[in-house]
């Protein structure tokens, strides 16, 4: 973007401009690619931010986004899963799970219904793509009945 406006710096243009040329181009950019007709997975880490509320104040996990990629990227995610790992069980293991429930403590949810509330991860990736084809598969059916 910078090249193209023939500048070192975002910030060398007038009014915000540049950073307005680069959400414009990442808004292209993302909509081409989710045009592909193909799935599309993105991962971000997650950051702990502080929200103000009538009188208290907590922190929500969140992704790790900046403020002008949110703008373009979470309108456009069917789904926000959080992972995180549960207890140990009786074996003295930890599981891992992604969570689709949105709190006011964690950035999460599903537009689209596919997913269950709570999903399983496991350390064979093979296992975890079945099981979200698995969900997909299954609501696929159910809009065709």
């Amino acid at each position: 973007v910078c090249k193209e406006l023939g500048i070192n710096h975002l910030s060398d243009e007038d009014w915000g401009k540049g950073y307005d040329a680069v959400k414009r181009k990442l808004n292209v950019e993302i909509t081409k690619l989710l045009m592909l007709n193909i799935g599309v997975i993105m991962t971000s880490h997650t950051k702990i931010i502080d929200m103000n509320g009538r009188g208290s104040q907590r922190n929500k996990v969140t992704v790790t986004l900046p403020n002008s990629g949110r703008s373009v990227i979470l309108p456009k995610v069917m789904s926000i899963g959080y992972l995180h790992a549960r207890d140990e069980d009786r074996d003295g293991k930890s599981r891992r799970f992604i969570s689709f429930i949105p709190t006011e403590l964690v950035e999460a949810g599903d537009r689209s219904g596919v997913f269950p509330q709570e999903l399983e991860v496991f350390s064979d990736l093979k296992k975890n793509f079945s099981q979200i084809a698995k969900c997909f598969s299954e609501a696929a059916t159910k809009q065709s009945t």
